[in-house]
């Protein structure tokens, strides 16, 4: 897995600039909250992580089947309830599948890497900075 770099960017009070190899994002805050909303902000990247993630693996498990999906759609709501982060999801797969292959694509959904790294937990270790 690539390093993922953050550095400000100097025309944003809050944006903050990711890269992965020649991949960059940019990550900001809304305006009401401080930022100058010149990218998502990082809770919309983690859903984008999540649901990209997800997509992925429904293509890859459909292709590798031979069975005819043609396209996934997924939606992601998350807020804080109750002090817990919960994400609310729709799917949509679309193409001509069956019930059963329909009912085994959303279970593989959840068997996603980003998704078992959520429901599993994270730690963070702090390492000293070169």
């Amino acid at each position: 897995m690539r390093v993922v770099e953050l550095r400000g960017v100097a025309d944003g009070a809050l944006a903050t600039s990711a890269s992965s190899g020649v991949h960059t994002l940019r990550i900001d805050e809304p305006l009401d909250l401080g930022g100058t909303d010149t990218g998502a902000t990082p809770t919309e990247l983690l859903l984008a992580a999540l649901g990209g993630c997800e997509s992925i693996t429904l293509r890859m498990y459909a292709a590798r089947k031979g069975w005819p999906l043609t396209d996934v759609r997924i939606r992601l709501h998350g807020a804080t309830v109750d002090g817990a982060f919960v994400v609310r999801r729709e799917v949509a797969l679309e193409g001509p599948l069956d019930a059963d292959q329909r009912t085994r694509l959303l279970d593989i959904v959840n068997r996603c890497p980003v998704h078992r790294i959520l429901n599993g937990g994270v730690t963070v270790v702090d390492e000293p900075v070169p």
